[in-house]
């Protein structure tokens, strides 16, 4: 297992302290109906940390692009909606099929991927769903690279704020 990307997902966890609603964890139950409709959709290793730690709900901006800052949005699929958008929605058909795994969220029908083949701390990557046509991936068609692994992504939102909150989490006026 790799150390930076469990210190991440455990980072991210304590975002839960902000407020809001509680983060929530994976059970294997729900990585099984998951593997009903798409078997071995997530590489084992994120299965797990999300079997151990409560990540999803997780909620934060990341500057994918800096001439868009309308772009970045991130919020960690919960669970019930992965199991919801995996079995009736698309475009995960589509990402399967290309070997990419979708864990995140972002407006817009916008979303956060990996590839499901490469390593243990794979690169974000990001899909403008409006600049896709649905065929392959690529940065010609909606595909945005980040540059970053999934572990200094998961610790980037484990840190931010928003901009109207203080360090201690309390809001400003």
């Amino acid at each position: 297992m790799n150390s930076r990307l469990e210190e991440a997902f455990r980072r991210l966890e304590s975002q839960d302290l902000r407020g809001g609603p509680p983060l929530e964890r994976y059970t294997s139950e729900i990585w099984g109906f998951i593997d009903q409709k798409f078997p071995e959709f997530a590489p084992e290793w994120f299965r797990e940390l999300t079997q151990r730690f409560r990540i999803g709900g997780a909620d934060f901006v990341y500057p994918i692009d800096d001439e868009r800052d309308y772009l970045g949005h991130c919020t960690v699929l919960r669970p019930s909606f992965a199991l919801h958008c995996f079995h009736f929605g698309y475009p995960f058909p589509r990402l399967y099929e290309q070997n990419y795994f979708c864990y995140a969220e972002a407006d817009d029908g916008n979303m956060w991927i990996f590839q499901n083949n490469t390593d243990d701390d794979p690169e974000v990557l990001f899909l403008e769903s409006t600049a896709w046509d649905g065929g392959e991936v690529t940065t010609e068609n909606g595909l945005i690279c980040s540059k970053v692994s999934l572990s200094q992504f998961l610790i980037y939102g484990a840190d931010w704020r928003p901009e109207d909150e203080d360090q201690n989490g309390t809001e400003q006026d």
